[in-house]
C-alpha cells in the first residue's frame, strides 16, 4: 500500500520511469488501485510500451480483487477483442457485473445493451439506475422509453420529465424532441405536472448530496467522455462534488495553479480551447453561475475586455479582465468573440481591502487563469481536449447561447 501512495506523491515530482517502476512493484504486491494503474499505463502507453495483453492481464487482476473500474475495462476489453479474444458474452457480462456495483457507464450500456437485443424491461431496469445518477444520455433514452412504451407502460409526462433533465444536461437532441414533438402531445397541465417533476427530482438530488452544499462554482467540459474543468479553490476539501446535481469525482487537481478537472457525467458538447496568443483589449464573455441562489441557479454571463496580459504582481498565468464576476464565477469558461476558451474564471480583487489601503473602490478589476496554463494541466495528464482554430466571430448572444450545452455548476458538500 504504501509503496502506491510513495509513487502517487512522486508522480508530479519525480521522472516517469521511476514512478512506474513503483506503480509495478506495488501491483505484483497484490494492491488493486496499483493494479488497475498499472493497466491503464499499458493500455495507454504511458511510462511502458502500449501492450494490450499486458493491460487485460492487471485489470483482471484487479478485477479479481473486486475494483469496480477494472471489472467495466476488461469487459470492454472483451467486446473489442484487444488483448483478449474477443467474446461478446463474457464482456457483457462483465459490464452488467460492474453496473451491479454502481459503475455509471457500465449501467448504461448495460441499457443500452438490453435495448438493442430488444430485452426492454431490462434495458427500463439499468437505464433508470443510470438517469436517477443523473446521465443525460440514459435519461434521454428513458424519456424514449416512457413516451414509446417500451419496457414500460407508456407516459408522456414521465417521457417529458425525463427528456426535460437530459435537455438541462445538455443533450440537444432531447430539447428538440421535448419541444417539437412531446410538447405538441400533451396538455398545458400534463407538461405542468412533468416540470414540477422536474424540480422535485433536482431537489431530491441535492438532498441526497448532502442537504445544502457548502459552496458552488462553475466549471464547463472538455471531453465528451464527462471531464469537467474547474478551479482548484471550488473543489478543495469537498467530501463529494456534483456537476448540474450528479454526482462526480475529482480525477486531477493542481492547487499551485488552481486547476481541477472532475468526471462527471457524460455530455455531448464541449468546450474548444484557444491556441493563439492573446492580445490587450481583446472581447471576453464570462460564463458561469455566480451568487447561484442568490442570483437563481441560472447560467450568468457578463462581457469585459482584457485589460492586462498578466495577473496580480505581474504573475505570467493570469489575465487581468473587466468581465464583472462574483463569488461562483470560478471556474466557468472566459470566451473569446470566436466562442473559444481563453481562459477559466479564478478571483476578483478584494475590493473592501483595497479600500482600506487606498481610500478608493476599484472596479471590475478580476482574473483568468490562462487558457495555456490550463492545456499544459491536460496535457501533464494525457486528458484529450479540443483545440479550435481561428473562425469567424459572433455576437455575443450565439456565443452565450452555445456555451448553455457545456457549462455546468459546481457543488461542493462537506
Amino acid at each position: 500500500m504504501w509503496l502506491f501512495l510513495f509513487a502517487v506523491s512522486l508522480s508530479v515530482s519525480a521522472e516517469t520511469d521511476i514512478y512506474t517502476e513503483l506503480i509495478i512493484q506495488s501491483a505484483e504486491e497484490g494492491h488493486a488501485p496499483a493494479q488497475y494503474g498499472l493497466a491503464m499505463k499499458y493500455d495507454q502507453g504511458d511510462g511502458v510500451a502500449q501492450n494490450y495483453e499486458a493491460a487485460a492481464k492487471w485489470y483482471r487482476r484487479a478485477s479479481h480483487q473486486g475494483h469496480t473500474d477494472a471489472t467495466f475495462e476488461l469487459g470492454m476489453y472483451y467486446l473489442m477483442g484487444r488483448g483478449v479474444l474477443e467474446s461478446a458474452s463474457l464482456g457483457w457480462l462483465l459490464i452488467e457485473k460492474a453496473a451491479s456495483e454502481g459503475h455509471l457507464k457500465a449501467q448504461l450500456l448495460t441499457g443500452l445493451g438490453y435495448g438493442i437485443a430488444e430485452k426492454y424491461k431490462e434495458a427500463f431496469k439499468w437505464m433508470s439506475k443510470a438517469a436517477e445518477r443523473g446521465d443525460p444520455i440514459a435519461q434521454e433514452r428513458l424519456g424514449r422509453m416512457y413516451a414509446l412504451g417500451k419496457g414500460v407502460v407508456k407516459d408522456y409526462v414521465q417521457a417529458y420529465k425525463w427528456y426535460n433533465l437530459a435537455a438541462a444536461g445538455g443533450n440537444e437532441e432531447a430539447a428538440k424532441v421535448r419541444d417539437l414533438t412531446l410538447a405538441e402531445l400533451m396538455t398545458p397541465q400534463q407538461i405542468a405536472q412533468a416540470q414540477r417533476l422536474s424540480r422535485t427530482w433536482v431537489a431530491q438530488v441535492q438532498k441526497d448530496a448532502g442537504s445544502h452544499p457548502r459552496g458552488t462554482g462553475s466549471g464547463f467540459y472538455i471531453s465528451e467522455v464527462g471531464g469537467v474543468v474547474t478551479n482548484y479553490h471550488v473543489i478543495g476539501g469537498c467530501s463529494k462534488v456534483t456537476v448540474n446535481g450528479a454526482s462526480a469525482k475529482i480525477q486531477f487537481s493542481d492547487k499551485a495553479n488552481d486547476l481541477a478537472l472532475l468526471l462527471g457525467p457524460p455530455s455531448t458538447n464541449v468546450a474548444p480551447l484557444a491556441n493563439e496568443k492573446l492580445r490587450l483589449g481583446e472581447t471576453v464573455i464570462a460564463i458561469g453561475y455566480p451568487l447561484a441562489g442568490l442570483l437563481g441557479t441560472r447560467r450568468q454571463a457578463t462581457s469585459g475586455d482584457i485589460s492586462a496580459l498578466t495577473g496580480p504582481g505581474d504573475d505570467s498565468r493570469f489575465l487581468q479582465i473587466s468581465a464583472p464576476v462574483n463569488p461562483g464565477s470560478s471556474g466557468g469558461p472566459l470566451l473569446d468573440t470566436r466562442g473559444r476558451v481563453v481562459g477559466i474564471v479564478s478571483s476578483k480583487l478584494n475590493v473592501i481591502e483595497i479600500a482600506r489601503t487606498t481610500g478608493s473602490l476599484p472596479e471590475n478589476v478580476n482574473f483568468a487563469i490562462k487558457a495555456t496554463v490550463l492545456r499544459a494541466f491536460l496535457d501533464s495528464n494525457d486528458v484529450d481536449y479540443e483545440v479550435k482554430k481561428e473562425g469567424r466571430r459572433k455576437a455575443i448572444v450565439d456565443l452565450v447561447e452555445e456555451a448553455k450545452g457545456y457549462t455546468v455548476l459546481i457543488s461542493c458538500y462537506k
